[in-house]
């Protein structure tokens, strides 16, 4: 009986692409929403308090 070699590749190498795009993809959003989300709330409390 032979040691049985654990697979070197887990996952497909497009199936790792695609996981790591949507990450890469995700953070970018989040980076570019955020000071746009952040402005926006700062547009309506500076409306709001300075009438």
């Amino acid at each position: 009986m032979y040691a049985q070699q654990p697979p070197t590749r887990h996952i497909p190498g497009i199936l790792s692409y695609l996981d790591f795009f949507s990450k890469k993809k995700l953070a970018y959003v989040l980076f570019f929403s955020l000071p746009a989300v952040i402005s926006f709330l700062s547009f309506i409390l500076n409306s709001l308090l300075t009438n």
